[in-house]
């Protein structure tokens, strides 16, 4: 049981990156959104599910404050162009890391092939989320 949460530290760690990224990230300086895009790489590097959690802090903050409907949208806009960014920053990072350390891509590190997405968007609509 403890070796779990001496695991799960880590995801706290992804959340709070996300978040400070998306926080860095609204700001307009080049050198600040470098740094977002970096720090929500780790995040996406230790636990991707976790570096999704500005998201839902975007969300509650908008709705406390009573934001407009065009604020939750720009919000929403920044932050999917920041993971858009930082997921393609993370992948060419795994794919020169794969290619500099000679490992080739087995079922465990391999990209999904585009004839597979499809069949991925079926499995995830019919099937219950508890069961995934």
């Amino acid at each position: 049981m403890y070796i779990h949460w001496a695991t799960c530290w880590l995801f706290l760690w992804a959340a709070l990156a996300s978040v400070w990224s998306f926080h860095l990230w609204i700001s307009k300086l080049i050198s600040l959104r470098i740094l977002a895009v970096t720090l929500l790489v780790f995040a996406i590097t230790i636990y991707p599910p976790m570096a999704m959690f500005y998201f839902s802090v975007i969300a509650i903050i908008n709705t406390f404050t009573q934001s407009k409907v065009s604020k939750h949208i720009s919000d929403l806009k920044q932050g999917l162009t920041l993971l858009v960014t930082s997921g393609i920053v993370s992948v060419v990072t795994v794919f020169l890391t794969m290619q500099f350390a000679s490992v080739s891509p087995n079922e465990r590190v391999a990209l999904l092939a585009f004839s597979e997405i499809p069949e991925k968007i079926i499995w995830l609509i019919t099937r219950p989320l508890v069961v995934g």
